[in-house]
């Protein structure tokens, strides 16, 4: 019975062990004895002798031993390192000389690697010292810039921050791109996607560009937190089945892409942004509506973020499901270089309901001069000493 009651706790291991330190006579589940012939039941006295106790006179319980039902792993395990060469299959084609690609298998010594090593070491190391022909692209080795993306293993990745696999290890250029050569691909048509959702602030106003910060509140700020990280390193949009299917067609009929919709959700709800109808337009068609939910671009996403969730916000929005959030801090437009600056602002404001009282114009001070009225008292008092002054005179 108490097997089965830890075995019901399994979840919480803590409750487990809390309830392996019990003993059976505590929890009241000891044997009991054997009926005498012709005597009722006896239990066991406390403080008695029994054979099998202590001097102490305490009765000695016995313990069930129960498995521990998680693995036990040491603080800092490290797993051994590889010792055996290891087999690394690249894509390789090269237009100029080959008729079809093909793969091509590179022995590596781990011993040749540092310690925990990552793909882009593997692929210096076979372009250093086996092949100088082999291409690819790098640049931050960060997991910053996104120019080492590739497919290892199946998944689509960032080689400078994957670490390196056991086994043997297969790396592809990204899927359903065209291949310039070996492990480099066009993605002219995933930029022009992006060039798409205009990915600049656009203002309603027409104010001087560059002469004045557009303020942000810090709550309008930490919603842009999970799209602003987005590196374009087309990892999500080249596993998308969706963009497979429909990425390639003109750009008036093609489906954006999960990094280039993120993106443009982004700039939707950004609280300096005032063209978001402008924006929600655009998508509404095969642009976004071609997104069929299929999630592949959340779970291989390197930086962790969820173009899904973008999608299915611009969704929302343009079916009028959901609408953008009123900025705190409303950003009014100031024409510096207009000579007519304090005109256009006064009107703006009025335009505004306000409009009472007009902006202080930059390094003037505004004196502000208070008409006090004297009471009838104080009259009084000031004729009196004319009338007084008068009379000395005379």
């Amino acid at each position: 019975m108490l097997q089965h009651l830890i075995r019901k706790n399994a979840i919480n291991l803590t409750g487990a062990r809390y309830w392996r330190s019990f003993h059976v006579e505590a929890l009241g589940l000891a044997q009991k004895p054997k009926e005498d012939a012709g005597k009722g039941k006896k239990l066991p006295m406390m403080g008695k002798k029994k054979e099998g106790t202590k001097s102490d006179g305490k009765a000695e319980s016995k313990k069930i031993k129960i498995p521990f039902l998680g693995k036990s792993k040491k603080p800092g395990a490290k797993k051994e390192p590889e010792t055996e060469p290891k087999c690394i299959s690249v894509f390789r084609y090269n237009p100029e000389c080959d008729d079809a690609p093909y793969m091509q298998d590179y022995e590596i010594d781990p011993k040749d690697l540092r310690p925990n090593a990552l793909m882009l070491d593997v692929l210096q190391l076979i372009k250093n010292e086996i092949d100088p022909t082999l291409t690819y692209r790098k640049s931050c080795r960060e997991g910053i810039c996104g120019s080492c993306s590739m497919n290892i293993n199946g998944i689509n990745r960032l080689a400078c921050i994957y670490p390196v696999p056991r086994g043997d290890v297969k790396v592809y250029p990204l899927p359903h791109l065209y291949v310039v050569r070996d492990l480099v691909v066009d993605m002219d048509q995933f930029y022009e996607q992006y060039k798409a959702i205009e990915p600049y602030l656009m203002r309603e106003c027409k104010e001087p560009a560059g002469k004045r910060q557009l303020k942000q509140s810090i709550r309008d700020r930490a919603k842009l937190d999970g799209y602003i990280e987005c590196i374009l390193c087309a990892c999500c949009s080249t596993s998308c089945p969706a963009y497979w299917w429909h990425g390639n067609k003109p750009l008036e009929k093609s489906f954006y892409g999960p990094a280039a919709l993120l993106q443009a959700y982004r700039w939707i709800i950004d609280s300096r942004d005032e063209k978001h109808c402008y924006r929600l337009s655009k998508l509404d068609g095969d642009a976004a509506y071609r997104c069929h939910t299929i999630m592949n671009c959340t779970n291989c996403c390197p930086k962790h973020l969820n173009p899904g969730k973008a999608i299915a916000e611009i969704k929302g929005m343009i079916g009028d499901y959901k609408k953008k959030d009123e900025p705190d801090i409303p950003n009014a437009p100031v024409f510096a270089s207009d000579p007519n600056e304090w005109e256009e602002r006064k009107k703006y404001w009025e335009s505004k309901g306000g409009g009472k009282t007009e902006p202080k114009k930059t390094g003037e001070k505004s004196e502000v001069k208070k008409e006090t009225k004297p009471e009838p008292k104080q009259e009084k008092k000031a004729e009196k000493k004319v009338e007084k002054k008068a009379e000395k005179k005379a």
